[in-house]
């Protein structure tokens, strides 16, 4: 493998290098890619490199708009069913790439169900302007601070 390799963020430059590449490639096969031949072209990144960048990120093809409540609700039974199997899970959803379902359930669900009581928000008690008549159960206030 070349040392020359990049292997942090990728730039604007390469993505437009890397989508000239994919569409002339796409051009001569018929739909195929050569992953290999693309990185040769690139010159900085690897064949694999080139494949998941397309395949998570640039490929025009992909879903990217917001999430729909039917969804949202099919991620939740099938990730409830599956299991945390990303890529089966991925092939129920038109054009919605591994990495974003995953990221999906992560970011609004595992956060929310997982998060430890004295981090999870806790509503604020309503108290009336005239505070001679509040009925607070002290009990269940300390109980609240405790979690």
């Amino acid at each position: 493998m070349d040392n020359k390799l990049n292997r942090g963020v990728w730039s604007k430059e390469e993505d437009i290098a890397l989508t000239k590449a994919v569409l002339k490639s796409d051009e001569e096969t018929n739909g195929g890619f050569k992953w290999g031949k693309i990185a040769r072209i690139i010159k900085t990144r690897s064949a694999k490199q080139c494949r998941e960048r397309w395949k998570s990120q640039i490929d025009p093809s992909i879903n990217k708009s917001e999430w729909s409540e039917e969804e949202h609700q099919k991620l939740l039974k099938l990730q409830n069913s599956l299991g945390n199997r990303w890529s089966v899970i991925s092939k129920h959803f038109d054009n919605r790439p591994e990495g974003f379902i995953k990221n999906k359930w992560n970011i609004h669900h595992s956060r929310s169900v997982f998060r430890p009581k004295k981090y999870r928000k806790i509503e604020p008690l309503s108290v009336k302007s005239d505070t001679s008549d509040v009925d607070i159960d002290w009990g269940e206030l300390v109980e609240i601070l405790k979690d």
